[in-house]
């Protein structure tokens, strides 16, 4: 894809790949890390906004057709740089949002992640996922209602990684 400038969204129209116009400039100058489109006029976009903190906080645009709309998700301002990295639908008209702070950019310098829940055009959360003590990464979410699925690799090793496959069942974000 040549010929864009700057980073932001794109659709394939049927024959090419188009840019679109429109996006809200916070959105635009944002780390976006997933889509989620239900239809033309129902599009999810993950990434993130400057914060307070001189971090990033997980941020969501929804397009309905007509307009866009960004919602800050509502964690506390720090200095990590958080996003969106995946969403899902839930199976019953909510999404799901699986956060992350990945490395260097961590306090710690460990990879965080956090789950939000949409329904009812209200979104909670955080759920903080334990997954053990050793490296992880995750990439991608599924859901089903109330459960979530995520695949990622794990280090068990030096130099080895395992495949990894978690699912959280019966989260209730608060």
């Amino acid at each position: 894809m040549t010929g864009y400038r700057s980073a932001g969204l794109v659709r394939w129209n049927g024959r090419r790949w188009q840019q679109v116009a429109g996006l809200p400039a916070v959105l635009r100058n944002s780390s976006l890390g997933s889509v989620l489109a239900r239809s033309d006029h129902d599009v999810w976009l993950g990434g993130a906004v400057r914060n307070a903190k001189a971090g990033t906080t997980e941020a969501i645009g929804h397009w309905n057709g007509r307009s866009w709309t960004v919602r800050r998700l509502p964690a506390p301002a720090a200095r990590a740089r958080d996003r969106v990295v995946s969403l899902a639908g839930d199976g019953a008209g909510g999404i799901w949002a699986l956060g992350a702070c990945l490395g260097v950019s961590c306090p710690g310098q460990r990879s965080r992640y956090r789950l939000w829940h949409e329904t009812g055009g209200r979104w909670s959360g955080p759920v903080r996922p334990r997954l053990g003590t050793g490296m992880v990464g995750l990439f991608s979410l599924a859901g089903a209602g109330h459960s979530v699925w995520a695949v990622g690799i794990a280090v068990v090793g030096r130099n080895t990684d395992d495949g990894l496959i978690a699912r959280w069942r019966g989260v209730r974000p608060r």
